[in-house]
């Protein structure tokens, strides 16, 4: 089909919402320790913007280059507020199956754009959040 197709991961941007992953994550006591890909919400724009403007067709996987610890997300958390806490837990301490997934964003960077790398973005993400 003639048509583009953006897959997006654990959307997470400075702004609170329901949707987002941060506001999510400091909801929760228990931060699973395992990686995933997730979509910086305005790293996704620009993304959109270049594959619009290339005018790509297919299947897009959206998502920041590198994988996100939900730990390390919450101890930056706890950099602005001291007082939250939290337990880093594995699948198998929770005593659940689940799958995170690392997915690839090599046709995205194939395509001309640089999806930058989630840890670089993150803390800058976190601090804009909190002052929101």
């Amino acid at each position: 089909f003639d048509i583009l197709v953006l897959r997006i991961r654990l959307p997470i941007d400075s702004i609170p919402h329901k949707r987002n992953l941060l506001t999510k994550l400091i909801q929760f006591k228990k931060a699973i320790k395992e990686p995933n890909s997730v979509t910086h919400m305005p790293d996704f724009i620009r993304a959109f913007k270049h594959l619009l403007r290339i005018k790509a067709r297919g299947v897009y996987n959206v998502v920041n280059s590198g994988a996100l610890y939900y730990p390390g997300v919450l101890e930056i958390y706890k950099q602005y507020k001291p007082a939250y806490t939290y337990k880093a837990l594995s699948f198998k301490e929770l005593g659940i199956t689940r799958t995170n997934l690392i997915l690839s964003n090599k046709k995205l960077i194939k395509s001309g754009f640089k999806m930058p790398d989630i840890n670089e973005v993150i803390e800058e993400c976190v601090e804009k959040y909190v002052k929101y």
